[in-house]
């Protein structure tokens, strides 16, 4: 729900201004301490592999399966972020 993918995560990471988005990234606040990892865990983890939906793309895509149920729950799926603050 960020919108973070591995394209424009640089770009997201040095220009944001949004909290939620800031914390996650590890800009702000210490969640990862908090998990026990460096704070730019999400940010590695999207800029080399990418999002959730980009991996299903690249897994799943070639075989032509739908995400159904696998999709955000704005869209129909039952995948429902929760928010980081």
């Amino acid at each position: 729900m960020l919108g973070l993918t591995s394209a424009n995560i640089d770009k997201m990471k040095a220009e944001t201004k949004d909290p939620e988005t800031r914390g996650f990234l590890g800009l702000e606040e210490n969640f990862g301490k908090k998990l026990g990892v460096d704070n730019d865990w999400a940010y590695r983890i999207i800029k080399q592999v990418g999002n959730y939906g980009e991996n299903y793309a690249t897994y799943f895509g070639p075989l032509e399966l739908p995400r159904g149920w696998n999709d955000l729950y704005s869209k129909g799926g039952l995948q429902y972020p929760l928010p980081w603050r």
